[in-house]
C-alpha cells in the first residue's frame, strides 16, 4: 500500500488497458473459417436438393407408369375368353388418353404385354404388363405387372358369353 506524501503527486486508479484483441476486427483466419463453414452449407444443400429432384422424378414416373399399367389390365379384365384368346401374345401398347401427367414425357417410356399358358395348363392365361423407361441421369427403370386369366372364371362369366 502506497502512502501520499505531500511530496508526491496523488496516485489515482488508471483505467486497465484494452486487450490489442478487442481494438481490432476480425482476422484473416476467422474470415476464412467462416467464408469455408458457408460454403460447405452451400454444396450440402445444392447436393441434397439435386437428389431430391431425381428423386421426385422416378416417384412421378413409378406413379404414371403405375396407373398405365392398371389401365391396360383393366381393360384386359374386361374382356371374355374369346377376345383375350385374339389379342397378340407379344406386343406394346402406349398409355390411355384418360391418363395425365402434364410432368411425364411418354415418348419415355415403352409399355408391352405378353400372354403366356403356365405350365402348360389349358383354359389359363398368365399376363405380363412390363415397363421400361430412363430416369433424368440416363438409368433405366423398370416395373411389371403379373396377373392370371382363367376360362370360365370370373371375369368371362361377368363379361363374357353366359350360358
Amino acid at each position: 500500500m502506497q502512502i501520499d506524501t505531500p511530496h508526491s503527486p496523488p496516485q489515482t486508479p488508471t483505467a486497465p488497458k484494452l486487450a490489442c484483441r478487442q481494438t481490432r476486427g476480425f482476422t484473416l483466419v476467422e474470415i476464412m473459417v467462416a467464408i469455408m463453414v458457408i460454403g460447405l452449407g452451400l454444396a450440402s444443400s445444392a447436393i441434397c436438393l439435386r437428389i431430391g429432384m431425381l428423386q421426385n422424378d422416378t416417384a412421378r414416373a413409378t406413379s404414371y407408369v403405375t396407373q398405365v399399367l392398371q389401365d391396360e389390365a383393366e381393360q384386359i379384365r374386361l374382356l371374355n375368353w374369346s377376345a383375350l384368346q385374339n389379342l397378340a401374345r407379344s406386343a406394346t401398347f402406349t398409355a390411355s388418353e384418360t391418363i395425365q401427367f402434364p410432368e411425364v414425357q411418354p415418348d419415355k417410356f415403352v409399355f408391352k404385354r405378353e400372354i403366356t399358358v403356365p405350365n402348360g395348363e389349358s383354359g389359363l392365361l398368365q399376363i405380363r404388363l412390363s415397363a421400361e423407361w430412363t430416369g433424368i441421369k440416363d438409368d433405366t427403370h423398370q416395373l411389371a405387372m403379373v396377373f392370371n386369366y382363367a376360362e370360365n372364371g370370373m371375369h368371362d362369366y361377368y363379361y363374357g358369353l353366359r350360358p
